[in-house]
């Protein structure tokens, strides 16, 4: 018989891979698979660690036949946070394999083949998925625009493609949008509202060819998508300058999932959240110098928007905020419901969670699903 030498033992060692950063979406159509304006760490740089510690090496002597007690080496102590290093990174590489990191998450839950995919314009970013229920129609619509900051390489339309699934499967075909940002060519004022705009009154082209009902139309954004949803609900009444030779489009519903409502009291905070100062280099400039764009886009600024609303606070929405434009939007004669939840930013976007069903059962309750 033998026994471990505490005096002999190896620490586990480990190797260190980066996921790489993941590309942007192409023009061609793809298999579909958490800033947002958190959404950095999950997909911008793609940084989940992932350890693979090599088995520990042992030595062995022979026993004494008795044992005296004795200090620990400093030898056995650094080797013994050694070992508990190692065992707080592999915690960390399951906290994401898991499913805890939500971009990892997203990324690679399956999805519903989109029946279509069109580009509303020729930039290689101006392009929808479309996904259809099965069944004979007329269906609903909800045009889902995904978050990432309004900044270029944070996100793209593979976030939201589940959560558009779940809608499909429930009876709600789904226009699940892309678009482009700061820091893509076209992006920023007005280029980023052009294409919201544009994407959604593209509906109108193929609306007929896939029996879907324009009279049943909700718009759902997560985290900066958030705050397009309320600015095309805003728009739904009549177009404004600068976008006024875009063509508008009823809504019936819109839902703000995490994200803010007036985008120049980001201002400051959104450096915080996203990394960068964001607000004023997509504007081009700031409320004082730009107040005219920063009043077309302020959806606030445009109530009553005749448009049912829904916002869901959790991280980047604060619940006070939420509560002041529901309460100001019911004063304008707007119905307007907060839906507070503990959840983290990306979680709402996983079908599978409570979060999402909660928000998801509202929607068909508005587009008048079974």
């Amino acid at each position: 018989m033998t026994l471990l030498s505490p005096a002999c033992t190896v620490a586990e060692r480990g190797s260190i891979m980066y996921m790489a950063r993941r590309p942007r979406v192409s023009s061609a159509p793809r298999p579909s698979t958490l800033v947002g304006w958190r959404g950095r760490t999950a997909s911008r740089r793609g940084h989940h660690r992932h350890v693979c510690p090599s088995p520990a090496r042992s030595c062995f002597r022979s026993p004494k036949p008795t044992f005296e007690p004795s200090m620990p080496s400093r030898r056995a102590i650094l080797i013994s946070l050694a070992v508990a290093a190692v065992a707080l990174v592999l915690g960390a590489v399951l906290f994401v394999l898991s499913g805890r990191a939500p971009g990892f998450t997203l990324l690679h839950l399956p999805v519903r083949t989109p029946v279509a995919v069109e580009h509303y314009g020729p930039a290689p970013l101006q392009i929808g998925e479309l996904r259809v229920p099965d069944g004979k129609g007329p269906f609903p619509l909800a045009i889902v625009i995904h978050g990432g900051c309004y900044l270029a390489g944070y996100e793209d339309l593979r976030f939201t493609a589940p959560l558009a699934s779940s809608l499909t499967a429930r009876g709600i075909a789904t226009w699940n949008i892309d678009y482009r940002a700061l820091g893509d060519p076209g992006g920023g004022w007005p280029g980023t509202f052009a294409d919201l705009a544009n994407a959604t009154a593209y509906v109108r082209k193929f609306a007929g060819r896939y029996r879907l009902d324009l009279d049943r139309v909700a718009i759902v954004g997560h985290s900066a998508g958030a705050h397009a949803a309320l600015w095309l609900a805003s728009r739904s009444r009549g177009a404004r300058a600068p976008f006024a030779d875009i063509p508008t489009l009823p809504v019936r519903y819109a839902v703000a999932i995490d994200g803010p409502p007036d985008l120049a009291k980001m201002i400051g905070t959104d450096e915080r959240i996203c990394e960068r100062p964001v607000v004023v280099p997509l504007m081009g400039g700031t409320p004082a110098s730009h107040p005219e764009r920063y009043l077309e886009i302020t959806p606030a600024r445009h109530l009553p928007l005749g448009v049912a609303q829904l916002l869901v606070p959790t991280q980047v929405l604060r619940l006070d905020t939420a509560i002041a434009y529901r309460d100001a939007a019911g004063a304008s004669g707007d119905r307007a419901e907060v839906l507070p939840l503990r959840m983290g930013h990306f979680d709402m976007l996983d079908p599978r969670g409570a979060g999402w069903k909660s928000i998801e059962d509202r929607i068909a309750a508005a587009l008048a699903v079974p």
